[in-house]
C-alpha cells in the first residue's frame, strides 16, 4: 500500500461518518448535504482526498476536531453527479492520519490539520506465519457459510452469531455479495460495502483487508483501526473469528 502523506502534517477537509474506512477497502458514498458537496468539490479540484473520522452522533453527539483522534484518508475514484446536485461516489481507504489539531475557515465542513499514524515496525518474515494463521482461520468461516447457504438455499449476506458486546466483538456477519452506493437515511453512510473480487494477500498486510469484509459494530472497528501492530490486530481478529466458528459449530451440535 502507497503512503501517500509525503509531509509529516497537512490540512486535511474531514467527512465524520458512523462508519470505519480501512486501508485498502472501498466505500461507496452518497453525498447531500450542502457542506459535503462543497467538500467533494474542492476535494475534486486539488487532489481528491479528504480525511473519513468515526462518528456516530447517536452515541457520540456533536462532532468535535479533539487531538488524537484516528481515521482514514479516502480517495475519491468514481464518481457520479446527479441533476439535483447530489453525488454518487467511491471512495478508496489509503493511510491512516491523526489529528493534531482543528482548523478555522469559512468552508461550510470540517478542517483539521492531521499526521500520518503509522504501524511500528515488524518483521515481515515475523508476520506471514501470523497472516497465514489469521487467513485460515477466515477461510474456514466462509466455507462453513457457504455450506449453510447450500444447504438452506439462501443468498445475499450471510449472517453469522456470535458472542460478546457492540465494543468486544459482535459479529454481524460477513460482507454480502450487494453492490451499489448508500441509501438517503443518513449523509455518506453506506448499506453494504462490495465483497472484493479477489480475497487477502499473505504478503501485504491482512488485518485491514479482512476487517473490511466482517460487519460487526463500528466501535469495535475503529478500536482496530487505531491499533499500531499488525501481530496485534491479527490477534484480536483470531479471538473474534474463534468465537464466530465455535458458536457456529455449537450450533450444529445442537441441531
Amino acid at each position: 500500500m502507497t503512503d501517500d502523506m509525503t509531509e509529516p502534517r497537512r490540512r486535511l477537509p474531514l467527512f465524520p461518518l458512523p462508519v470505519v474506512l480501512f486501508p485498502g477497502a472501498a466505500m461507496p458514498l452518497h453525498i447531500f448535504e450542502p457542506r459535503y458537496r462543497q467538500m467533494v468539490a474542492r476535494c475534486l479540484e486539488y487532489d481528491r482526498k479528504f480525511g473519513l473520522v468515526y462518528h456516530d452522533p447517536d452515541r457520540m453527539g456533536p462532532f468535535g476536531m479533539e487531538p488524537d483522534r484516528v481515521g482514514t484518508i479516502a480517495e475519491i475514484g468514481e464518481f457520479q453527479i446527479l441533476p439535483d446536485g447530489r453525488s454518487l461516489l467511491v471512495a478508496t481507504g489509503g493511510p491512516r492520519f491523526r489529528i493534531v489539531d482543528g482548523i478555522e475557515s469559512d468552508t461550510l465542513y470540517y478542517e483539521a490539520l492531521v499526521e500520518p499514524f503509522h504501524d511500528e515496525g515488524e518483521g515481515v518474515e515475523q508476520l506471514m506465519p501470523r497472516r497465514q494463521r489469521t487467513l485460515t482461520l477466515f477461510e474456514a468461516i466462509v466455507e462453513r457459510i457457504q455450506e449453510e447457504e447450500d444447504q438452506d438455499g439462501v443468498e445475499g449476506t450471510a449472517e453469522v452469531p456470535a458472542r460478546g458486546e457492540d465494543s468486544t466483538g459482535d459479529a454481524k456477519g460477513l460482507a454480502g455479495d450487494e453492490e451499489g452506493f448508500a441509501g438517503e437515511s443518513r449523509n455518506g453512510t453506506p448499506d453494504s460495502v462490495p465483497r472484493p473480487d479477489a480475497g487477502p494477500d499473505p504478503a501485504e498486510e491482512v488485518s485491514f483487508q479482512l476487517a473490511a469484509r466482517i460487519r460487526i459494530d463500528p466501535l469495535w472497528q475503529q478500536s482496530l483501526l487505531e491499533i499500531r501492530h499488525e501481530s496485534e490486530r491479527l490477534d484480536r481478529l483470531d479471538e473474534l473469528l474463534s468465537r464466530v466458528l465455535d458458536a457456529s459449530r455449537g450450533g450444529e451440535d445442537d441441531g
